[in-house]
């Protein structure tokens, strides 16, 4: 077994020059394999150990490896699947350009469980572009689920036999608590915000929306006549009615119209896909660290319940499946008790007193019978 690069004479030069890619050989059933891999000599020497265990486990299959597609081959064929059937198609193209950096040159077939932990540990190690942070668990986690899917996928068209990624442990994610904005964090964020940031906080904050139900939201769902916000670029894929308040209202109607969408390139006429950028710097701007627009959505709530508003109402507005959801927005807190209570104290006052403080009654017990008595 050897990996190696090819040598052969140049036609016009004459002189002797190597391949791009790297080969690897080795014996099957007698017979020596000799296959191009990769131009990274890494790449093909993960392969050729990837064979070997395959061979040493008889595992493997020298017709299924000569057929398996590449990895880059089928990612195309899945993202054109996913164009056509998922609302996330966006979120996969960025996820396979990370996956594609590292699996890029395999087969299918030699892509193992262990190949897949090294993609988990070098993944790892990357900084994220904005945060300069390293690149989150839960990021990581997305991006084995995909490669997940699309192993299933392959596995429905004959391109593969199993799925490496079912021996995968993903991360354990860190729950981040969710981050809620002080009225004076709010002002500082909405002071650095320009163009058409601001109005998509303002959105955000007073409705709720999640990002990509304001980013693809449409002139046609805004129903001046009941005041109300029609969404339908919903994650339970299922439509909800928003009141719009003042600030809402104002705002949507200092918008130009350029599009069918409100927010959108004045060129093409197509919405944002994205306002990380533009976010990111205003939140920096303003001081703010550790904010994701996603958390405008959780101060929304929280100030909903924190002012009165019922939970079904809260649950409804939000666009939640279960009010166990809402529930995580109720922060008991003493005043809040104490209000509690009070309200009940308001009620009893309405009730006969009689019936809430009884006054209690002495009651004489009879005098006990003598049993001295002389008898007759």
């Amino acid at each position: 077994m050897s990996v190696y690069k090819r040598k052969y004479r140049d036609m016009k030069s004459g002189k002797v020059v190597e391949s791009k890619n790297w080969y690897i050989s080795y014996y099957f059933e007698g017979k020596k394999i000799a296959e191009s891999v990769s131009p990274n000599k890494r790449v093909a020497e993960d392969a050729l150990k990837s064979v070997a265990g395959d061979i040493a486990k008889g595992k493997y299959s020298l017709r299924r490896d000569t057929k398996s597609p590449k990895f880059e081959g089928y990612a195309e064929v899945y993202l054109e699947y996913s164009k056509a059937n998922k609302r996330s198609y966006e979120t996969d193209i960025t996820m396979f350009k990370a996956l594609s950096a590292f699996f890029k040159g395999y087969k299918l077939s030699k892509i193992t469980p262990f190949l897949i932990e090294k993609y988990k540990i070098e993944r790892g190690k990357k900084v994220a572009r904005m945060s300069k942070k390293p690149i989150a668990k839960a990021t990581i986690n997305r991006e084995l689920a995909i490669l997940k899917a699309m192993f299933n996928m392959a596995i429905r068209d004959g391109e593969a036999d199993t799925n490496p990624v079912k021996a995968v442990k993903f991360f354990k994610e860190d729950n981040k608590k969710e981050r809620i904005l002080t009225s004076e964090e709010i002002q500082r964020l909405l002071a650095e915000c320009n163009g058409h940031l601001k109005p998509i906080v303002i959105l955000a904050l007073n409705t709720g929306m999640r990002l990509r139900e304001v980013l693809y939201l449409k002139w046609s769902r805004i129903d001046f006549n009941r005041n109300i916000i029609i969404v339908t670029q919903t994650k339970s894929n299922k439509n909800r009615n928003i009141p719009m308040n003042g600030f809402v209202i104002k705002t949507i109607d200092n918008i130009k119209r350029n599009s069918e969408y409100l927010f959108c390139d004045t060129k093409t006429g197509k919405p944002f896909d994205s306002i990380k950028t533009s976010f990111g710097k205003a939140l920096k701007r303003s001081g703010l660290v550790d904010v994701r627009f996603h958390d405008l959505r959780h101060t929304a709530a929280t100030m909903m319940v924190m002012s009165g508003v019922d939970l079904v109402t809260v649950k409804e507005i939000l666009g939640h499946s279960s009010i166990e959801m809402t529930m995580r927005y109720a922060h008991p807190t003493t005043e809040g008790k104490m209000n509690a209570v009070k309200a009940l104290e308001r009620q009893m006052e309405d009730i006969d007193s009689r019936n809430i403080v009884a006054t209690a009654k002495v009651v004489s017990m009879p005098k006990a019978v003598s049993n001295s008595s002389n008898e007759a």
